[in-house]
């Protein structure tokens, strides 16, 4: 963007997935003093807490209304409908507003140089360690990234977690033994 004239402010949070996993419980009886450990599953607070609050405290900077412009397509009904304009911030798809949906948006990324190959291995990007990703897509992430899964078995070994569920319950190791299972049915066919 900064080569086309637009100027670029890249916003980057001070903690990150492994400050929060290490992070101790202060309240509650149960799980105080205890270490936060792998996000939960259709519950993860890790996009809000390290994505959209370091953007917020970047926007206090400015006196005037924000307008945040979103990479939502024309064919993404669900999620243009969950956009919420705040007092300080509007938010607007350009996508949408021009009628580009998620195909011609994908084929305007390569054109570009943009396009993350991530997308070569799942539907929809997000964290490497998300515990909402398909098994299907852990698959191939554990065959091209063998030194990020390595990392999450040994984050399961960590002592004093909430919990060790890493993926609805079941921990790395099992989720391991069951991609094993997975990578060997996809070579019998």
């Amino acid at each position: 963007m900064a080569s086309w004239g637009v100027p670029v402010d890249v916003v980057k949070g001070v903690k990150d997935y492994r400050h929060f996993f290490h992070n101790a419980v202060r309240g509650g009886e149960k799980f105080k003093g205890k270490l936060y450990g792998f996000p939960i599953g259709g519950r993860c607070v890790i996009q809000r807490d390290c994505k959209l609050i370091p953007i917020r405290d970047y926007y206090r900077q400015f006196d005037s209304h924000i307008v945040q412009y979103v990479g939502i397509a024309a064919d993404e009904q669900n999620r243009l409908r969950r956009l919420k304009n705040t007092k300080h911030t509007s938010k607007v798809s350009l996508l949408a507003k021009y009628g580009v949906t998620e195909a011609m948006a994908v084929e305007m990324c390569k054109v570009e140089g943009l396009y993350s190959p991530m997308y070569d291995i799942a539907p929809r990007g997000g964290c490497w360690f998300c515990p909402n990703v398909r098994i299907k897509t852990l698959v191939e992430f554990r065959r091209k990234h063998p030194e990020l899964w390595a990392e999450l078995l040994e984050l399961g070994k960590t002592p004093n977690l909430c919990s060790y569920g890493f993926k609805y319950g079941k921990t790395v190791e099992e989720i391991d033994r069951r991609l094993d299972f997975e990578e060997r049915q996809l070579k019998l066919f």
